[in-house]
């Protein structure tokens, strides 16, 4: 393991594969250089959280700023609306690039 820049022990993709993954199996490179562990919440989970939290991040900017940032709700919205009737947004292609995986594809590990 080694340690990152706020003392915190970030896993390397050799210590991840090791560490409760299958035999083989590693940490795609993006996903190891930002230190996130993958096998920690399903992308479907994921796409939501961020979704919520971006949500109501816009909402508050709209408020307090410019209303213009209440756009940013509906684009929000159409992702959510996307993810919801065709299994996938741009998010969630960026996080599947990142190497998380699809509740589906954790089930079969």
């Amino acid at each position: 393991m080694t340690t990152t820049s706020l003392g915190n022990p970030s896993p390397t993709p050799a210590a991840v594969a090791t560490e409760g993954g299958a035999a083989g199996e590693t940490v795609p490179e993006a996903a190891a250089v930002l230190g996130l562990d993958t096998r920690a919440w399903p992308i479907e989970r994921l796409v939501v959280l961020l979704a919520g939290s971006v949500t109501l991040l816009t909402l508050l900017l709209g408020r307090r700023h410019d209303p213009r940032w209440r756009l940013m709700t509906g684009f929000i919205a159409t992702n959510l609306v996307a993810q919801a009737t065709i299994g996938w947004c741009p998010a969630s292609l960026l996080m599947r690039w990142l190497g998380f995986r699809r509740a589906i594809d954790r089930a079969g590990a």
